[in-house]
């Protein structure tokens, strides 16, 4: 009779144990995917940085672009004696002037607001 309750406490600790062995095997598989996820958010967080500080510097790039344009644009259209085109790359800005003096376009601004010119 002893022998038998021995026996089945000793059939019992090995499931135990071997439930444990498993949980602690699935734990250990968690473990390791979560380090992997873990590892590659920080990539991927590294690149979103990245990608952001490209973005700002594009920007401000752009901005700073688009102010250039409008100050050449004002200087340039605030004169009568010249007409230009002005043409804005990624790089820089170019701006052309063209005389308009001998097109009579000078004329016609003093016939319409006088002789203020």
């Amino acid at each position: 009779m002893l022998f038998r309750r021995t026996q089945k406490l000793f059939w019992r600790t090995q499931k135990l144990f071997w439930r444990t062995q498993k949980l602690f095997w699935r734990t250990q598989k968690l473990f390791r995917r979560t380090q992997k996820l873990f590892r590659r958010t920080q990539k991927l967080f590294r690149r979103t940085q990245k990608l952001f500080r490209r973005t700002q510097k594009l920007f401000r790039r752009t901005q700073k672009l688009f102010w250039r344009t409008q100050k050449l644009f004002w200087r340039v259209h605030n004169t009568l004696y010249e007409t230009t085109r002005i043409e804005t790359y990624a790089g820089h800005t170019c701006v052309y002037t063209l005389a308009q003096a001998g097109r009579g376009l000078l004329a016609q601004a003093k016939r319409r607001w006088g002789s203020c010119f």
